[in-house]
């Protein structure tokens, strides 16, 4: 696949009356596909457990997975987030891993959103076919 734009939500990190200090507010950085799934998503309708990233975090937490398709709606391009969303438990440091949900992927658009809890979201779109 091509990854057409590397982007961040720029939402900010959910903050409390009492603040904490910076460094346990979870940073994700780096974030890409593995050499294996590049190779693997160009090939004709992948698979989406072949879907393997790797990331950087600056404190462990739990990161929610995402992957949605663009898609038109009347007119209207909107990404409709995919069945197979997970949750994982990352460390501190880098972390490699891959979606779990069965299908395939059809030719289009692509978005990979990783958000830490209490942290901002990163993103990354791929096209494939």
């Amino acid at each position: 696949p091509s990854i057409v734009s590397t982007g961040t939500n720029t939402a900010s990190p959910a903050t409390s009356s009492s603040a904490s200090p910076v460094e346990l507010v979870p940073t994700l950085s780096g974030l890409s596909l593995t050499r294996t799934a590049i190779a693997a998503l160009n090939h004709n309708r992948p698979k989406i457990s072949l879907v393997a990233f790797t990331f950087s975090l600056t404190v462990a937490t739990r990161v929610h997975v995402t992957l949605a398709k663009q898609i038109r709606v009347r007119g209207h391009t909107r990404w409709q987030q995919l069945p197979g969303s997970l949750t994982i438990t990352a460390t501190k440091g880098r972390n490699s891993r891959h979606l779990t949900a069965h299908g395939t992927l059809a030719p289009g658009l692509y978005r990979l959103t990783l958000t830490p809890r209490h942290g901002v979201a990163r993103s990354m779109v791929l096209q494939i076919g």
